[in-house]
């Protein structure tokens, strides 16, 4: 998204917070759960709510990827050492 605003033109950090936050696809009762998480700069949002974020599975917002539990275990599951 900042790209495509071609750099936060200007907006300060939490403006352009809101603004992402406000044009993102989940619905407006779950946006303060979105940006919350970007406030805290969280780097996964791991949520099983696929009606509202389902259709944001693997996609990243301002630095936050949502993902699904299951594909958090899988990543989890990648990262453990080979025996």
């Amino acid at each position: 998204m900042a790209e495509r605003l071609g750099g936060n033109q200007g907006l300060g950090r939490t403006q352009h917070q809101r603004y992402t936050v406000s044009r993102c696809r989940a619905a407006p009762k779950d946006r303060p759960v979105l940006g919350a998480a970007i406030a805290a700069r969280a780097d996964r949002l791991v949520t099983g709510d696929l009606a509202h974020f389902g259709s944001l599975y693997g996609r990243a917002i301002l630095g936050l990827t949502i993902v699904s539990p299951r594909m958090m275990a899988e990543e989890l599951r990648s990262m453990e050492p080979k025996a």
